[in-house]
């Protein structure tokens, strides 16, 4: 397959107004509400715009099918962490990423597209820079934030670069599609909303214009927006004097804000909060917080006693996030409703916190699939696989090494579990 270069050109919109919010422009009328996305079995990061990562289906017991690897059929190597797999059509796309390996190094981003059923590449578009977050899929097109600033915008089919679009200098992390709309958040906390085809409707800073245009803390991007009809629920972090909070911001389409939380999160910045039977499930740091969607409001709290918690999957009733082992957390009342324990922490290279289960599980009609296994989604029994990871465990690789990021990350389609695996690469168990 050929490589397929960067051509397109950028355009920078300037922030403006006392709340650091543009105006609404006359090509950006209120999205359409037409349903979700569903063209594939897995066809956007965290499956819908709620980010809720539950599919109506997920595989029974598998085995290894094929690996791309990093430097599969002697292409150029992959540098970066590969994002959640996207699933339409026969193909499966990873976005690669940056990591705190890359901090302060302008390495060039790549999306690739290989064969759901042979694992061959189909195509592999550079982008100037690495990928801030994950890929979002809608209709014909992919949606992917970079390290410097630009949104770009993907023809799912053969990787061309429809259009890009600078938000400013501060890495932008993975987009959220609803109906027309765009929405993604940028290092600095600022909320953009674009149309489908690239024109800026408006940016919401975190706290107003002087740091919308001067930067402010790093806050590290790759949060996604969960989006409903009525709002745009965003997350960023923040420092306030000597502690770091997570902020939950509720912007609605025009723009303004409904409401604010903050919650503490000593180490990390929140992760994408999802949607769950009118409540915003959020985790950051050591926690899992409830929110009231409506208000703002908090319904409870959940604290794992590990300092940094990964992304929520939902069924509606329970919340289910990997931490140092893997949770199953009642929403009603924040509880635990079962565990299963990190074996691999045993056995990796005396880290007593390596490898961590921070990965967004997956979770699909009664099974949670987290690595290469998959769980009762009601007792926490295993059913299938396993996530003791050999390859990582007896290579002393350390949680330090990835800065808390995510070994494998999984995705379902009824017949496939997919991983994204920082060693082995993109993996298909069938």
């Amino acid at each position: 397959m050929r490589r397929r270069a960067l051509l397109a050109a950028a355009a920078t919109a300037t922030l403006g107004g006392a709340a650091g919010c543009t105006a609404l422009g006359d090509d950006c009328p209120s999205p359409s509400t037409d349903p979700a996305p569903r063209d594939g079995p897995w066809p956007t990061n965290g499956f819908d715009r709620a980010n809720t990562n539950r599919a109506p289906a997920g595989p029974g017991p598998s085995s290894e099918r094929w690996r791309y690897r990093r430097g599969t059929e002697g292409a150029q190597y992959l540098v970066g962490f590969f994002s959640q797999p996207l699933v339409v059509d026969g193909t499966v796309y990873v976005a690669m990423r940056k990591g705190e390996a890359a901090r302060g190094r302008e390495y060039a981003g790549n999306v690739l597209a290989v064969d759901a059923d042979s694992g061959d590449r189909r195509f592999r578009t550079e982008l100037p820079r690495l990928a801030a977050g994950g890929l979002a899929g809608r209709d014909d097109r992919l949606y992917v934030g970079d390290a410097a600033g630009v949104l770009h915008a993907l023809d799912r089919a053969t990787g061309d670069v429809v259009w890009s679009t600078t938000l400013g200098d501060r890495a932008v992390g993975t987009p959220t599609t609803y109906g027309d709309r765009v929405y993604v958040v940028d290092d600095a906390g600022t909320l953009h909303a674009l149309t489908a085809t690239g024109d800026r409707c408006f940016s919401r800073s975190a706290s107003g214009v002087a740091e919308g245009l001067l930067g402010g803390p790093d806050r590290r991007a790759g949060a996604a927006p969960a989006v409903d009809a009525d709002h745009v629920y965003a997350a960023h972090g923040a420092d306030r004097g000597d502690r770091r909070v997570g902020v939950v911001r509720a912007v609605a389409h025009d723009g303004s804000v409904a409401w604010t939380h903050e919650f503490p999160t000593p180490d990390d910045a929140p992760n994408a909060p999802t949607l769950a039977d009118g409540r915003v499930v959020v985790t950051g740091g050591d926690r899992l917080r409830v929110l009231d969607a409506d208000s703002g409001d908090r319904r409870g709290e959940f604290v794992f006693g590990y300092g940094h918690a990964g992304a929520p999957a939902t069924d509606g009733s329970r919340a289910y996030v990997g931490a140092k082992n893997l949770y199953a957390i009642r929403l009603d009342d924040p509880s635990r409703a079962w565990r299963v324990p990190n074996l691999a922490v045993d056995g990796a290279g005396g880290w007593a916190d390596a490898i961590p289960f921070v990965a967004r599980p997956v979770v699909a009609d009664g099974t949670v699939y987290h690595r290469a296994a998959a769980y009762d989604a009601r007792t926490g029994d295993r059913r299938w696989g396993s996530t003791v990871d050999d390859e990582v465990t007896t290579g002393n690789y350390a949680t330090h090494a990835y800065g808390h990021q995510p070994v494998a990350v999984p995705t379902v389609t009824p017949d496939a579990l997919y991983l994204a695996h920082q060693h082995r690469g993109v993996v298909k168990y069938a």
